[in-house]
């Protein structure tokens, strides 16, 4: 190390004379030349521990080499001239500080595996200090998931820095910096980052200043990062690492040969504990042909994981249940698969990989027993499945296809021409009113008053859940901002609600040196039941309800919203003057604009780089006001006429069934219980059409677009429904809302043979023969044992509510 010092100090000195005291007057303070960061990995915060490859090709992990070390991590390449160039460095600290407790690890990166095999063969004696193989070799260009398995982006959480860069983490696993490529300044970084690290250097080693730790600035995050996208079929699964209830490590590729569902969930998550009965009976009954189920659980806490596994294991005998030990609030949560291997954002997210573990589909969400996509990914990878049930979920990943598209044409659309996202109210709290005083407690436990933190500024208070707060990109977003703007009386306001103060103070342990603004807690805490809702008697539930009434009554959010319960995250802004300015969901980068347009408002300048995209008009962000209340069409009235078109076109109105017994059911394509109720609606059209009954199903609020491609897909297995749609579509002039009152779907009419409506189906629940029953009040002959089981299905739907 010392040559290259004495180097850089023969370097100082050349250069034009001048007095000392025109050297202080125009010295800046010494830049460093590392820095308190790599990427997204912050000094202080844990290494995260990663699979290499051994000189011999043997697995090996980087805690093999570093447990209880201070360990100097080269990332390099055979190919790299610089990084050649830095080894006879690299080599010299470690001979010199190997009895410190130092050891240099090379990591030969983006390179292939004989390149390093010929390197090591040439270099074996010259070199002592270890050195190993990452194992995803030389990422393929074009593909990204190639590059998301490399060690160098598992650590950094997404960009990739030349080679070669120097990290040294100390002998606790804990960051202490980083340094890029090789020079002169790079043996300072070294020396400097050695000596944070508690490792005493030999005087001809030290460097000749060693920058204060408030001159090291991590490098700024990118004010919208990357985001991995979604993968998608025809991708190689990334292998990583999952811990099971008792804390093995598993691998994904531990699995190689069989079928896989991966599905990724969380305990909190209800949509994926709601869709483990059906994966369960997908993993029995394809077991025989090597399918296994993997719920590999994310973004929640390793206890939560290990108290829910090994309580509901024997429920669910064929999955396995493991979780990715990046944990929630943890410093390495961004490192965790779902989101940076595989692009997942929202669960439950399952992928059928084949033998070769190749992704054959992507199946976001699940909608249980009726859902056959994955059915149809088992067939592609090679699975017998029943004929019928893969064109069923062929249908269904079409339709998934479909609105992802769909999807994406709305947001280029916005992109093109947008909308405010932000809203004039917040609940019955309206833009222009104040908003209401509360007490809630500080980090410490202390109450204190909102009014005392706000008055005369203008405050953002960010709601979220106390247990899991915000994601650290958003966390990022707002500090920034509460900085930047805070000479201009703005001032952030984090406020924890709906969990316990235990689990408030864990995240705030965990994230408190990453903000800068106070943040509070909702006195009223967490609801929990005393046991699962469907483990309780009508008493039990009846006392819980009245428990959850009182709960929500206190809830800080709803009360300020007088009642309502808005999603979390979600951001309130009020003016200096203590009126609301407006509220949208969400946090982070993607909601800069709804902030900036509100910031705006309460007379905030902002800077160039925070304008947003359109600056809104009162008039053009005021919510049109609701139309006016139609009633729900009443038993005994007549069933007004309109007129729709079917899916070639042809007129169709109500008055074309005169004389039959018509079921009016007014349907969208984007309506999940609409769908779900078609099958029983086709078999009760199939049992009942020799009587004279017949199905017109009239799509509203819906685009024509939609309802022909959906109709054209699915008519044959709804061959006895005429379906039709109203051209009127989401206009409050369409007949479900003007002329049959029709607030939500499905809602279903049964119309006699004179045209007078004589019964309501409202939504649909599988099992129930409410339909049956009421058909008979139209005059059709029904079975009165179906007759007595809707009467009893609607007894038992009005005591659920």
């Amino acid at each position: 190390m010392s040559f290259l010092l004495r180097l850089l100090g023969t370097l100082l000195v050349v250069g034009p004379a001048t007095s000392a005291t025109t050297a202080v007057a125009q010295e800046p303070p010494p830049r460093p030349a590392f820095r308190e960061s790599f990427a997204k990995l912050k000094a202080g915060e844990s290494v995260p521990d990663f699979l290499v490859l051994s000189a011999d090709g043997k697995e090996a992990r980087f805690s093999d080499y570093a447990r209880g070390k201070t360990v100097v991590l080269d990332f390099w390449a055979t190919w790299c001239g610089p990084c050649q160039q830095a080894m006879p460095h690299l080599e010299e600290t470690y001979r010199s500080y190997a009895d410190q407790g130092v050891v240099v690890l090379g990591v030969c990166s983006f390179d292939t595996r004989e390149a390093y095999a010929g390197w090591l063969e040439k270099n074996r004696e010259r070199y002592t200090f270890p050195t190993v193989f990452d194992p995803m070799g030389k990422p393929r260009k074009g593909h990204p998931e190639d590059m998301a398995q490399t060690v160098m982006v598992q650590l950094s959480g997404g960009p990739v820095t030349p080679l070669p860069t120097t990290l040294v983490v100390s002998s606790a696993g804990k960051l202490v910096g980083s340094y890029v490529g090789f020079q002169a300044s790079g043996s300072g970084a070294l020396a400097s980052l050695l000596m944070r690290a508690g490792i005493n250097l030999k005087p001809e080693d030290r460097p000749g200043t060693v920058p204060a730790a408030n001159l090291v600035k991590p490098a700024p995050l990118p004010a919208t990062p990357a985001k991995m996208e979604l993968l998608q079929a025809g991708v190689p699964a990334p292998d990583f690492v999952m811990l099971d209830a008792t804390d093995n490590e598993v691998r994904l590729a531990d699995f190689k040969g069989k079928v896989v569902i991966l599905d990724f969930w969380a305990t909190w998550c209800g949509p994926c504990l709601t869709a483990m009965p059906h994966s369960q009976a997908l993993a029995a009954k394809y077991k025989d042909q090597d399918v296994v189920v993997i719920a590999s659980g994310t973004s929640d806490f390793t206890a939560k994981f290990k108290e829910w596994i090994p309580q509901n294991q024997t429920k669910y005998p064929d999955i396995k249940f493991y979780f990715d030990p990046h944990e929630r609030n943890s410093a390495d949560f961004g490192l965790r698969a779902s989101s940076r291997l595989y692009g997942v954002s929202s669960i439950p997210t399952q992928f059928v990989l084949d033998r070769d573990h190749r992704i054959v589909a992507t199946v976001v969400g699940n909608n249980g027993e009726a859902d056959a996509r994955l059915d149809a990914a088992l067939a592609k990878a090679g699975v017998t499945v029943d004929a019928n049930r893969v064109a069923a979920g062929e249908r269904q990943l079409q339709d998934a296809a479909d609105k992802e598209a769909a999807r994406a044409e709305a947001l280029a659309e916005d992109l093109r021409n947008p909308r405010p996202k932000f809203r004039e109210g917040y609940g019955k709290l309206k833009t222009g009113q104040p908003l209401a005083n509360f007490t809630a407690q500080d980090e410490n436990g202390k109450m204190v008053q909102f009014a005392d933190l706000a008055r005369d500024k203008t405050v953002v208070i960010s709601v979220w859940s106390a247990s899991y707060g915000l994601p650290d990109e958003a966390l990022a977003f707002q500090d920034a901002w509460a900085r930047k703007y805070a000479d201009q009386g703005v001032v952030f306001l984090g406020l924890g609600a709906y969990g316990t103060r235990e689990d408030f103070d864990v995240w705030m342990a965990n994230n408190r040196a990453k903000i800068s603004f106070p943040v509070l807690f909702d006195p009223a805490g967490k609801l929990t039941p005393p046991k699962p809702v469907n483990q309780m008697n009508d008493t039990e539930k009846a006392a819980f309800k009245v428990a959850s009434k009182d709960y929500y009554a206190k809830v800080l959010p709803m009360q300020l919203a007088g009642g309502m319960m808005a999603p979390v995250p979600h951001q309130i802004v009020v003016g200096p003057d203590g009126n609301l300015l407006g509220f949208y969901v969400g946090s982070g980068p993607p909601t800069a604009d709804s902030l900036g347009n509100l910031l705006i408002r309460a007379g905030i300048k902002l800077a160039a780089e925070d304008m947003p995209r359109k600056v809104f008009t009162v008039e053009e962000s005021k919510e049109a006001p609701p139309p006016p209340k139609v009633d729900l069409l009443k038993v005994g009235a007549e069933a007004p006429d309109f007129p729709t078109t079917d899916v070639d076109g042809k007129l169709v109105k109500l008055s074309d069934f005169r004389g039959k017994v018509v079921i009016l059911d007014f349907w969208a394509t984007w309506c999940g219980p609409c769908l779900a109720s078609m099958p029983h609606t086709q078999e009760v059209a199939a049992h009942y059409k020799d009587q004279g009954v017949v199905v017109l199903a009239s799509c509203t609020s819906d685009k024509r677009k939609s309802f022909e491609t959906w109709v054209k897909r699915y008519q044959s297995q709804y061959p006895d429904i005429r379906f039709a749609h109203d051209a009127l579509e989401k206009s409050n002039d369409r007949a479900s809302r003007l002329l049959y009152g029709v607030g939500g779907i499905p809602q279903q009419f049964i119309i006699d043979r004179n045209g007078k409506v004589v019964a309501l189906v409202t939504g649909y629940l599988k099992g129930e023969a409410i339909l049956d029953a009421a058909l008979a009040k139209a005059g059709i002959q029904v079975d009165p044992a179906l007759i007595a089981k809707g009467a009893a299905d609607l007894e038992a739907r009005n005591a659920m509510r």
